[in-house]
């Protein structure tokens, strides 16, 4: 059971920097992703147009026709326990079968932890987290070999299962390093192996039989790093007999290029003198990749920032990708290349941080903490240790003041809060700061503030009590004296409260799961009302209650690390910002509805949902309504029951359900519950709706698909929710229903598309050129 509200998915479609920065774009590279470090081509499909890729915080995601100018990407699953997907692999012995690693492992502040490995045995459709992996929280590579045994690279060793992921063994080479950078397995079968990252030596080791290796039985090879030279980093290629290696140096540049050609056995260095380019820019810690073309050993694509080529077996690189000033354009710090056939044509793949970048010529071308003082527009932000700063005119200049506080000693600002109470005019503005180390001040006459009068106007209103993180936002409720502040950390108690302005405070972490929150949000009205973004997606409570608070997670909403939390009072529109899924948005009256009915719900055997509610301030006349609903949205009453009533049970025929109950007192409104959701055992149906093109410029089409057979009602909308045009359409599982329409006369504007099916509704937007 949990509280209910429907949740939509908000983008954004584009590069927000486009145009603003320079970066020869030429159209289609105008769409944005985030950060994608891995992508898998179904073996299944011999047109590879089926295509699997990984969002470093965003989850799995599918796409059934990538070499289409619009691919239809979806998302398998957003409320995978885990979203931050590091590598995917196939079992080349049985393709239903896959692996997924979590777990980004540069240890870069955006780096979301992971969960080890999980497994679908249906083709990717459903995915089981695999227990004997929890532990792992950092991943490099997964990989199986040609019989299906499982190989795993972490920061904690490389990995076997020889029992599809059920046990694991420790296979790292003896006298290397923990740290398993890359793992290859040649089409010979010997798997190859790179061990070292941020030490100062890396080092290679193959063998022949990967399925019984023991860490005292691996091969090393000769020649890669003669020199007495450090080295960070390195990655692999390899094709048939022959491979390459990339090392980074200290200063984490490429500085070598290896190539050998009996296997790995031997290697020879081949760029006798350095690269001209630097290729990772510094950054070779997290963005280096490497793939060679599948017809000339002598060729080669590495990836750093950009992405550049060598014709002449890693001797010269000249650069074949630009993320500013030139094309073609391919957005900066790569993580995954390749280079592949289907059929007798060579296809070209880089992801990194703005997505995937796909190439048909070998590529030649490609196809894509601070706050502001609104009332007397000043801008506050981190200035280093101590200190902030106050840009003083932010809409018209750039004339800006340090601050620097001793009682900050040591102490970084991390959140800024201007107060929803401050006033227009001088001295009238009060801002709240969190600092690292668990700090928390406020700045009176903030707007106003000089540097020489700065210490004067600080004052602590933190609590020793406080743990020793970082506080990463100040929420402010009802009054000043009503304040939340949460930390970003693991292994503390991450959320606070006070009201009386930070004379004494109390944790209210409750049941909430020992992990960082970001952002914290009172109900408007109440003081006992939060809702919090945290690293697995947004979670409520309805009563404030010391350390018996109760959260629980907002369903529809994806369990994927939100960062931020903004509300429109003037419709109590919540506005989301998550890391690697977009934006969405709710009404915070339905995520945190001020009611006098508490209504829960549990699932029954034979999937009767039962539902329990008490009501609070009514009198004993109350009468009852059940409302129930297949999208969270329209409600209709399925029963009306006498006053005394407690509870109810439903027979729930579909995938989930939505519930609220409406009380009935003579000579008053209706007094309605907070909503509840509750899931059947039911397979969920999979309904989507690909637009294409998109944006549209005279005629699209509409494609709709789903699992299971029914009728589909569409609608077209605008973003005022006028129906435009809409349709009714008989599907069947697991089958594309084409739908032809004529948009010409519709304006150029953003529109929305919703369709349902069997209780499961589903939207996606679509722009009109």
């Amino acid at each position: 059971m949990y509280e209910g509200i429907v949740w939509q998915e908000r983008g954004p479609a584009y590069d927000s920097v486009d145009g603003g920065n320079e970066r020869g774009n030429t159209g289609n590279e105008a769409y944005t992703a985030g950060r994608v470090n891995s992508v898998l081509i179904d073996a299944a499909d011999a047109t590879g147009n089926t295509v699997f890729c990984g969002s470093v915080t965003g989850g799995i995601w599918k796409c059934t026709n990538f070499l289409s100018t619009q691919p239809n990407w979806q998302p398998v699953n957003d409320f995978l326990s885990n979203m931050s997907v590091s590598s995917i692999c196939q079992n080349p012995a049985n393709l239903n079968v896959m692996y997924m690693a979590t777990g980004e492992p540069w240890n870069n502040q955006g780096a979301l932890n992971g969960s080890g490995v999980f497994k679908s045995i249906d083709h990717g459709i459903t995915w089981t987290q695999l227990a004997s992996t929890t532990s792992y929280t950092k991943s490099f590579e997964i990989l199986c070999d040609a019989t299906g045994n499982v190989y795993y690279a972490t920061t904690n060793g490389l990995l076997r299962s020889t029992d599809g992921g059920v046990n694991w063994i420790t296979i790292t080479p003896t006298g290397t390093n923990v740290n398993c950078t890359d793992i290859e397995i040649s089409s010979t079968g010997r798997l190859h192996a790179a061990f070292g990252f941020f030490g100062t030596t890396v080092y290679h080791r193959y063998t022949n039989n990967p399925a019984t290796v023991t860490t005292s039985s691996w091969t090393a090879s000769v020649g890669i790093r003669k020199s007495a030279t450090a080295s960070m980093r390195m990655v692999l290629a390899s094709k048939g007999n022959t491979l390459y290696a990339l090392t980074c140096n200290s200063s984490r540049e490429v500085d070598s290029c290896y190539k050998s050609t009996d296997g790995g056995a031997t290697w020879t260095l081949k760029n006798t003198s350095g690269y001209t380019d630097n290729v990772t820019n510094g950054q070779g810690w997290v963005n280096l990749t490497l793939s060679i073309n599948p017809d000339n050993d002598n060729e080669i694509l590495m990836g750093g920032l950009d992405a550049f080529k060598s014709t002449d077996g890693g001797a010269t690189i000249n650069r074949i990708s630009n993320w500013v000033l030139v094309s073609p354009y391919v957005h900066a710090d790569h993580h995954y290349m390749k280079w592949w056939k289907v059929g007798a044509n060579r296809k070209l793949l880089i992801a990194g941080d703005g997505g995937i970048f796909y190439s048909t010529d070998d590529g030649g071308s490609f196809v894509n903490a601070n706050d502001y003082d609104s009332y007397n527009k000043k801008f506050f932000a981190n200035n280093g240790t101590g200190s902030i700063l106050k840009w003083e005119n932010p809409t018209t200049g750039d004339s800006s003041i340090e601050l620097t506080f001793t009682a900050m000693s040591g102490k970084t600002p991390t959140a800024f809060t201007v107060s929803p109470y401050s006033q227009v005019g001088a001295g009238k503005t009060k801002l709240f700061i969190g600092t690292t180390g668990g700090g928390l001040f406020v700045l009176n006459n903030a707007d106003t503030v000089k540097a020489t009068s700065a210490n004067a106007k600080l004052v602590s209103i933190g609590t020793n009590s406080f743990p020793n993180g970082t506080i990463r936002c100040v929420a402010v409720g009802t009054t000043e004296n009503n304040l939340a502040v949460v930390f970003s950390n693991y292994g503390v108690s991450n959320v606070w409260v006070t009201n009386n302005g930070g004379t004494s405070w109390t944790a209210i972490d409750g049941n909430l799961p020992d992990m960082p929150v970001r952002w914290a949000l009172f109900h408007p009205t109440s003081n006992t009302k939060l809702i919090l973004g945290t690293e697995t997606g947004v979670f409520v409570t309805g009563l404030v209650n010391g350390s018996s608070t109760v959260w629980s997670p907002s369903p529809e909403f994806p369990t994927v690390r939100t960062s931020m939390l903004k509300l429109r009072k003037s419709d109590n529109t919540v506005l989301a910002a998550t890391y690697g899924r977009g934006l969405w948005t709710g009404n915070i009256l339905s995520i945190l509805p001020a009611k006098k009915i508490e209504l829960s719900g549990i699932l029954l055997s034979n999937d009767v949902a039962s539902l329990n509610w008490k009501t609070i301030g009514s009198n004993d006349k109350i009468k009852f309504g059940i409302e129930f609903s297949s999208d969270g949205v329209n409600f209709l009453q399925i029963a009306k029951l006498p006053s005394g009533s407690k509870t109810f049970n439903h027979k729930l025929d579909i995938e989930k359900g939505f519930y609220r109950i409406v009380g009935f007192e003579l000579n008053t409104s209706p007094i309605y519950s907070n909503t509840v959701l509750i899931k059947s055992n039911k397979n969920e149906s999979s309904l989507q709706i690909v637009i294409a093109p998109n944006p549209v410029k005279v005629n699209g089409r509409v494609i709709l698909q789903s699992n299971a057979n029914g009728v589909c009602n569409w609608a077209i909308t605008n973003t005022q929710g006028v129906v435009l045009q809409k349709g009714k359409e008989l599907l069947q599982a697991n089958t594309e229903k084409n739908i032809n329409k004529n948009i010409s006369k519709l304006s150029s504007g953003y529109y929305i598309i919703a369709a349902e099916q069997n209780g499961i509704k589903k939207s996606t937007s679509f722009i009109k050129e």
